[in-house]
């Protein structure tokens, strides 16, 4: 089987561009992960899309390297690609429905997509549908609601967020009303962006295998989450951090009643108070966890991912460390 991998941030999504720092890193850190694992698999040939600038990260590993040209759109590359491949592996951010048109370029191709389908990335990158489809499943969540230029604040602590954001960017912790209008003043457009309380908790997320309606949870990992001037930064990931529990397990069946076209590999990340479960988003790739399941499981998560079509594929993990994961 042949496979093509393609990470947006180092795969030319910033072509002519300045790379962003924090992308970059978690890029790589995930991309070096999956080429470790596929790298095990002797039926399984990889190519790879990259940048000019990081054609380096691939040195170490066997598989072709298909470098990106300044001259011809990415997508358009990309569908070039396809013809020669069984399968894809597309690791991009949701925001401006990037993960959900490499997906359906797969989709229309006939080509084996290797994540969630088109369709399941298009509902979990939005976080307002998110939030209705999760509300109505039922599966807790934080109240949210839709802002606009004319949101009247009311007292308390609360979240403004945007509705495709990936982790915690453009993510603001408000206080009061002069930190509200401030935000507001800062936002483009603000109809693009949700409205939550702030919830004290635990900062957790879940490695999740999904199928076809069916959900296995890998590990429960906790998140180290900074603070400054009203925003939040993920600077690391303890993978494996926390006990899985019924409660956990009893969440992954229903989302994975409530959104059936997950699949592969995703991640969920979490707030936890009290025992009490609160959803924050759900995301259809590979996240930062990735790097550090292989040392923490002693799984290798892409066999896991390959062999989802076979129904005798048992998981079993033969470690069971805690691994840090810095972003």
């Amino acid at each position: 089987m042949k496979i093509l991998v393609f990470e947006y941030v180092t795969g030319g999504g910033f072509l002519n561009e300045p790379l962003p720092e924090a992308l970059l890193v978690e890029g790589q850190l995930m991309l070096r992960a999956l080429l470790t694992d596929l790298a095990e698999l002797p039926s399984v040939s990889v190519c790879v899309m990259l940048d000019p600038l990081c054609r380096n990260i691939a040195d170490e590993f066997e598989v072709e390297i298909y470098t990106v040209q300044e001259s011809r759109a990415l997508t358009e590359q990309f569908a070039g690609c396809l013809a020669d491949v069984d399968a894809v592996w597309p690791i991009a951010p949701e925001f401006d429905d990037i993960l959900e048109t490499y997906s359906r370029l797969v989709e229309q191709a006939g080509k084996r997509l290797l994540n969630s389908s088109a369709e399941a990335v298009a509902l979990t990158a939005n976080k307002w549908r998110t939030y209705e489809v999760l509300h109505s499943a039922p599966v807790a969540t934080p109240f949210t609601q839709r802002l606009c230029s004319d949101t009247i604040f009311c007292p308390g602590t609360w979240v403004i967020k945007p509705i495709d954001g990936v982790g915690c960017s453009n993510t603001y912790k408000i206080a009061n009303a002069l930190e509200f209008e401030q935000t507001l003043a800062l936002l483009d457009a603000p109809e693009r962006f949700l409205l939550q309380p702030y919830l004290e908790g635990d900062n957790q997320s879940l490695s999740v295998f999904f199928e076809r309606g069916r959900g296995l949870l890998l590990c429960v990992n906790r998140q180290i989450i900074y603070q400054s001037e009203r925003q939040f930064k993920l600077l690391a990931c303890e993978v494996n951090a926390l006990s899985i529990s019924p409660a956990y397990e009893q969440l992954i069946f229903s989302i994975a009643k409530a959104i059936p076209g997950l699949s592969g590999y995703v991640g969920i990340d979490l707030i936890v108070d009290n025992d009490k479960i609160f959803v924050l988003e759900i995301n259809p790739r590979l996240t930062s966890s990735y790097a550090g399941l292989r040392e923490a499981l002693g799984i290798n998560c892409a066999e896991w991912v390959l062999g989802l079509a076979n129904p005798a594929c048992e998981f079993k993990a033969s470690r069971n460390e805690v691994v840090q994961v810095f972003i």
